[in-house]
């Protein structure tokens, strides 16, 4: 009896001492998780995130009232713009038509119009300028350029699950690119420069413009590599385009210098003109037109899509795909542009066949930029199908689907 009750005994001492193991291995294997290195990058993303958060509400506050002191001054500036603008472009008018009236000029009636768009010129640039410069306060205060930097709480669920937006509803949304830069298309189309020295002024804005419309890309591209959760094999592609549009811009920056040396002669009658110039006219001068070289229609209209775009910042990967999927319609817009300029230098104004051909090489970059774009919505699916699949076919609605989100 005896040797059975000890036996028992040490049974359960064994046993004892076997749960006891088996508990600091378990209790072990749990502290080497907590300590292994992706939990402590959630953490260290985590934490990165309340600070980036933290950061952008430290800097709003001032951004808010640095914009609405743009915009006090803008306005101040254009009006005191106009009052000092407006007397001086009737005189000029009056003056302008008077002598034109007598044959002492010829086009004096349309001296007091450069004078008229001084209150929207100065206050666009005090605008542009002071915002630029909040901008970069802001930036400098988050500690990062152009990059999203919104995450939910991993603790928090949120009130309503994400409604998982198919992605064929999204893509049916318009690209704000593709957006932006149809106004770029729609001005030009319709633009007839009233002379030469407009045609000049339009040579010399395409760099300038060109590298506008590649601003968004840029931006795209840095943060597919850097903020935004997708593949480097995209951020890759864009590069590829935006470096295309680089090389679009080299070459533009050839034609205005070949002009001013293919052109020096039919130039030096605007900058230079000799008494009654305008006897060697051809034809009857249109109106509307200027012998200085003024803004371009096109660097214009590529400055305001890019500022538009800039405003755009995508919160969901779908928007993101969307972005994806209308760079190609948005390089057309510019390349369509561009292209006009190209069949009028070919067809319509008189310049010399090296300038045609120059703005019809920078086109064919802009078309073959636009194909390449043309990778990238596909390469978006074909990358990132299980992501996608969560948002088209999420698994017992989006409901259930949504316990996934982090």
């Amino acid at each position: 009896m005896r040797s059975t009750l000890r036996a028992a005994l040490s049974r359960a001492r064994r046993g004892g001492s076997l749960l006891k193991g088996a508990g600091q291995k378990l209790s072990g294997a749990a502290g080497s998780v907590l300590r292994s290195p992706a939990v402590s990058s959630v953490r260290e993303r985590i934490r990165t995130a309340r600070r980036a958060a933290a950061k952008r509400g430290r800097a709003a506050v001032p951004f808010v009232l640095r914009a609405v002191g743009a915009g006090i001054a803008a306005g101040a500036a254009g009006l005191a713009a106009a009052v000092c603008a407006l007397p001086l472009a009737a005189v000029a008018a009056a003056t302008g038509g008077v002598l034109r009236r007598l044959g002492l000029v010829r086009r004096g009636r349309v001296w007091g119009s450069r004078l008229a768009t001084w209150p929207r010129a100065v206050a666009g640039r005090v605008w542009r300028r002071l915002m630029g410069r909040a901008r970069r306060k802001y930036d400098d205060a988050t500690g990062r350029r152009d990059v999203q930097t919104d995450f939910e709480e991993p603790t928090r669920r949120p009130t309503q699950p994400s409604k998982g937006g198919s992605l064929m509803t999204t893509t049916n949304s318009p690209s704000r690119f593709a957006l932006a830069t149809e106004a770029i298309r729609t001005a030009y189309a319709s633009y007839e420069p009233p002379n030469m020295i407009s045609v000049v002024a339009e040579y010399k804005g395409l760099p300038e413009g060109l590298a506008h419309a590649a601003e968004p890309l840029r931006r795209l591209a840095l943060n597919t590599a850097g903020s935004y959760p997708a593949d480097q094999r995209l951020a890759d592609q864009i590069t590829l385009v935006y470096l295309l549009m680089h090389q679009a811009v080299e070459k533009a920056q050839e034609i205005l210098p070949l002009m001013l040396r293919l052109h020096e002669h039919d130039l030096l009658r605007y900058t230079a003109p000799r008494t009654n110039e305008q006897m060697w006219n051809i034809g009857e001068v249109r109106p509307g037109g200027d012998h200085v070289l003024g803004p371009s229609l096109f660097q214009r209209a590529c400055e305001e899509a890019s500022a538009a775009y800039a405003q755009y910042f995508p919160e969901k990967m779908m928007q993101v795909g969307v972005e994806y999927a209308g760079v190609p319609a948005g390089l057309e817009n510019v390349a369509a542009a561009v292209g006009h300029l190209s069949a009028k230098s070919a067809e319509v104004y008189p310049v010399e066949q090296p300038i045609a051909e120059a703005v019809r090489e920078v086109h064919v970059l802009l078309v073959r930029a636009a194909a390449a774009a043309e990778e990238l919505f596909p390469m978006f699916r074909r990358l990132h199908a299980k992501d996608i699949q969560r948002h088209e076919n999420p698994r017992n609605g989006p409901q259930g689907e949504s316990l996934w989100d982090v």
